[in-house]
């Protein structure tokens, strides 16, 4: 009989404690889901940080956002139709990232006489040739109206790394926030937004 209350009374205690351990494990990391969400909707709306690299190029930075597929839908709807749009299925991918920039570029070139010919008449136009690493220009100038053909390039980098402790006090027990670094390589180009969101599985 003895033996028999021991083994329920050990059934029960095991049983106790897996439940114990199982709650206990959705309270830790449901308390660990509410840090992250927090904290990605206050990097929603955090500014850009911008710095000089060692070669003096203007770089940009900025955390990154994490949601489960469920949470991106209740609080970025629009990435959902940006996937649709790009016939990508939510459930496969794995992060999505936009930036926006913009250019200005001051450019001084000379001005070639020339002439061209239709139904055998002279017409005299000015014509622009300019290129440098980045741009191409091409265009004429007649009378009044002016005609350009503009190109450029740019190759953007993006790298995703570990950032500084969220809780630096706690030292390397506190886990590094993931950071988005950018960088225009063409020295006209200036970012202006970023969004790099990483989807948790």
């Amino acid at each position: 009989m003895k033996l028999k209350q021991i083994a329920l009374f050990s059934t029960i205690a095991v049983f106790l404690l897996l439940v114990t351990g199982k709650s206990l494990y959705m309270y830790i990391q449901g308390q660990k889901d509410y840090k992250r969400i927090l904290a990605s909707q206050q990097n929603l709306t955090k500014q850009l940080v911008y710095y000089k690299d060692k070669q003096g190029h203007e770089t940009a930075k900025t955390p990154v956002l994490q949601y489960t597929k469920k949470e991106l839908d209740n609080v970025l709807p629009d990435v959902n139709t940006l996937l649709k749009t790009l016939k990508i299925k939510p459930k496969q991918t794995e992060s999505v990232a936009e930036i926006a920039t913009t250019q200005h570029k001051d450019i001084i070139t000379r001005l070639y006489d020339t002439i061209f010919t239709k139904n055998n008449i002279a017409d005299p136009t000015k014509l622009i040739m300019y290129s440098d690493d980045w741009y191409n220009v091409t265009g004429t100038f007649a009378n009044d109206t002016a005609r350009l053909s503009i190109s450029s390039v740019d190759t953007l980098v993006q790298v995703i790394s570990k950032g500084e402790r969220l809780n630096p006090w706690l030292w390397f027990f506190s886990k590094r926030q993931l950071i988005q670094t950018i960088q225009c390589r063409n020295p006209s180009n200036h970012i202006v937004y970023s969004r790099y969101i990483k989807i948790i599985k």
